[in-house]
């Protein structure tokens, strides 16, 4: 299914649940979590020299971060997408052709290395309605 041009589903996920390593090879993903009545979740995806040698790129589940290097990512001289709860960019983000096409090759990455389901829903539910009239 297609999504619009400027929502990221997977940005949602990253507060839902772990991430494996083997999903996106490319990055670097960080799990954290902590169990219990009111534990939390957080995914972290970074990775350096995305654009050029030597810059820094963090994702989490409700902003994209971007630095020109490590060091100024640690002093936050940074460049700030923020997203909503849907994962779509926050109205009015103005984002670099750079930064999305970075969005984008996550997202396909993320899609061509993540489990598929054991059932296609979609081909059942086209099946069943197919029959049906």
């Amino acid at each position: 299914m297609k999504h619009p041009q400027n929502q990221y589903p997977f940005i949602k996920t990253l507060a839902w649940t772990n991430m494996p390593a083997r999903y996106l090879p490319n990055y670097h993903v960080q799990n954290f979590s902590k169990e219990g009545l009111h534990g939390f979740h957080i995914t972290d995806i970074t990775k350096e020299s995305v654009l050029k040698p030597g810059d820094y790129l963090e994702i989490s589940n409700s902003q994209l971060s971007y630095a020109y290097s490590k060091e100024e990512f640690k002093d936050y001289k940074i460049k700030d997408i923020d997203f909503d709860s849907n994962g779509t960019l926050s109205h009015g983000q103005k984002v670099s052709p750079q930064l999305q096409r970075i969005l984008n090759e996550v997202q396909a990455e993320l899609k061509s290395h993540s489990d598929r389901p054991p059932i296609n829903l979609q081909w059942i539910y086209n099946w069943y309605f197919k029959i049906m009239t």
